[in-house]
């Protein structure tokens, strides 16, 4: 057994080195966003409890000094209470990139952790050199259950929550085939937290070793997909909003539903560049009726659908002309759905007073200005 715990235990710190390395391609990422910084941090976490299980299992915590490993087991602590939120947070950030990501989802852990902090800041050396020379069998404190099983809760709500919103979209035919591998891996994430804990409190090291290989299989298979299906967590983010939409809808026409939906349609899937785009089609992909959406249009947006329309176009086409400079004027016109140049340059000036090619020519000569002003 004794042979086997060690295997495992270097099994996992190489899992930590794995998780480190693919937290830090986050942040040397190309242009990060903020689902590459939650999962950062994460991954950080997710890193440093893998070392802490691995370090343990090799026997090397014995050799740290008291102090060092009572600040390791505060960090191990709020490791483990970050992850939950994290992870909810990132998952949230790729299927919904619309959606205010609250920070209070993590008030509850940072609060967990300072009284962890201040808990084990009060023992004597005495306890501490006792969890250091075998903190599997050695006698805690209440308090130290009371900190995991914390951990492990923190842990399981956050992962059932994700784990639901999958199931809720697991018979979407768009998606079948990867939604249902990957509640196989949220379940394995699920339940490795708890055969760890289980396996610490009833002292069977063998049940906390399933949960250990558990969470090195489900670790990794977390980054893989997280790496080979990523545009697939954008995908099934729009069957999960569809299907919360319509639920609403069923309860009769939802203004702020409606009004999130439209939102997201035009600046996240930039619906308005379909060429074809009219009022029918906009309405079905609303599930709604062309009545309705005029209504909605006229009465809570003050606009028409065809100045609507226009309107994302040449927000969308101002800012092409600054940033792409590498594209020429009619192909940032088509890009965003206009038909013709002569229809982009009149819909253009209509809306802004210049013509794209002037529009962007004065936004440079303005800019060159501020840089080099005159003496």
């Amino acid at each position: 057994m004794d042979i086997a715990i060690t295997i495992i235990g270097y099994m996992i710190l190489a899992c930590a080195v794995v998780s480190f390395f693919k937290a830090v391609e986050q942040i040397i990422a190309k242009k990060p966003d903020t689902s590459n910084y939650a999962l950062f941090v994460l991954l950080l976490c997710i890193s440093y409890l893998q070392a802490a299980i691995g370090v343990y299992f090799i026997g090397a915590s014995r050799m740290l000094p008291a102090s060092l490993f009572a600040t390791g087991l505060v960090v191990f602590f709020a490791a483990s209470y970050l992850a939950g939120p994290l992870a909810f947070l990132y998952y949230n950030s790729l299927i919904n990139p619309l959606a205010m990501k609250s920070k209070i989802h993590l008030a509850p852990a940072v609060a967990l952790s300072i009284c962890a902090g201040f808990y084990l800041a009060s023992r004597p050396a005495e306890y501490l050199y006792g969890m250091e020379e075998n903190f599997f069998y050695a006698d805690h404190e209440v308090t130290i259950y009371l900190f995991l099983a914390a951990s492990v809760l923190f842990i399981a709500v956050y992962t059932a929550t994700i784990l639901k919103i999958e199931l809720s979209v697991r018979n979407s035919a768009s998606i079948r085939q990867i939604i249902r591998p990957l509640i196989v891996i949220t379940a394995g994430l699920l339940l490795a937290p708890n055969a760890l804990f289980a396996g610490f409190i009833l002292k069977w090291i063998w049940l906390t070793l399933f949960g250990a290989i558990l969470l090195i299989v489900n670790n990794l298979l977390f980054i893989l997909a997280q790496v080979r299906f990523r545009d697939f967590f954008q995908a099934m983010g729009k069957e999960v909003r569809l299907a919360r939409y319509r639920k609403s809808m069923l309860k009769g026409l939802d203004v702020d539903a409606l009004h999130d939906r439209l939102d997201y349609l035009m600046n996240v899937e930039k619906y308005y560049q379909n060429f074809d785009i009219n009022m029918k089609s906009t309405a079905e992909e609303l599930s709604i009726t062309p009545h309705q959406l005029s209504w909605f249009l006229n009465k809570k947006l003050r606009i028409d659908f065809r100045n609507f329309i226009s309107r994302c176009r040449v927000n969308e086409a101002k800012k092409l002309l600054i940033e792409k400079l590498d594209q020429n004027v009619l192909t940032i016109g088509f890009h965003v759905g206009f038909g013709s140049k002569t229809s982009f340059n009149v819909t253009f000036k209509e809306y802004t007073g210049k013509t794209p090619k002037e529009y962007r020519n004065d936004f440079y000569k303005k800019n060159r200005l501020l840089q080099h002003p005159k003496n």
